[in-house]
């Protein structure tokens, strides 16, 4: 399987005087003002921030997306995200405005993107759950598909480094490193099923399936198509009948820490 373009995620402690690229940050719809680390940004900046703000173009409603041209010092583009009415907001909000964000963001060019975190934190969430769900939702909502493109490949836009600012000095890694391993292995599956069939083909299934076995404690069994007939899987068979290539049926046991526990996964997909 051909892999989709990767996403470098990280998170620094730092300020945002010396930033390049372009910057996200976010506002309730009820609360827009600078705090301290975005007043020091927006004098070096001559005040932009600051005026367009005063200047009533950004409401803080939940979804609205706004950019700001700045091109000063490295800095592009300071974007503002509205999160909506502060009572309102939830994680689950967060990750549908994140997802959406960066999908747009993407859109209008934007390659190097910094997200201020301390802005996203409205104080009724732990830091560590908003750095684990706006990787996520960045490393899903940023998901494209482009394998089998032949047209137009060099006009395909791509988000290349995602950068968290903050100035908590916590270690966020096992947070990252969560975010990472859920988003690759969401998308994989979606490149699985986005491939198409006459590639991703009952055999193509199942020898993925062995090569994600290897190393992760996971137990793969294949049936072929005289096993199947076997085990006298009538329906299975039937539906495989419709097609030139063979049946194959998989089997993953996921042991996890503790042999004694087995994880059962259950995936519906037509291999016929």
């Amino acid at each position: 399987m051909e892999k989709t373009t990767s996403i470098k995620i990280s998170t620094i402690e730092s300020g945002l005087a010396n930033l390049k690229g372009d910057l996200l940050i976010a506002f309730l719809k009820d609360q827009i003002k600078l705090g301290n680390e975005l007043k020091k940004l927006d004098e070096e900046i001559n005040g932009s921030l600051n005026s367009y703000i005063e200047s009533n173009y950004f409401k803080g409603e939940q979804g609205e997306l706004k950019s700001i041209f700045i091109n000063k010092k490295g800095l592009k583009n300071i974007f503002l995200l509205g999160l909506g009415e502060e009572n309102k907001f939830d994680l689950r909000i967060l990750t549908t405005l994140i997802a959406d964000a960066t999908k747009k963001l993407r859109s209008n060019g934007a390659k190097d993107l910094s997200i201020f975190l301390e802005s996203f934190n409205t104080g009724k969430f732990r830091q560590e759950d908003i750095v684990e769900k706006i990787a996520l939702s960045s490393l899903m909502g940023l998901y494209n598909f482009t394998d089998y493109k032949t047209k137009d490949k060099d006009k395909i836009k791509y988000i290349n480094q995602i950068t968290l600012i903050t100035n908590n000095q916590n270690d966020f890694n096992k947070e990252m490193e969560y975010a990472s391993v859920v988003a690759d292995a969401v998308n994989k599956t979606r490149d699985l099923i986005n491939t198409p069939p006459n590639i991703a083909t009952p055999e193509y299934i199942a020898d993925y399936a062995v090569a994600l076995s290897k190393g992760n404690n996971i137990k793969c069994k294949i049936f072929d198509d005289k096993d199947i007939e076997k085990l006298k899987m009538g329906c299975f068979i039937g539906v495989a009948q419709g097609s030139i290539t063979k049946p194959r049926f998989v089997i993953l046991e996921y042991y996890g820490l503790d042999e004694k526990q087995t994880e059962v996964f259950v995936a519906n997909k037509d291999l016929g």
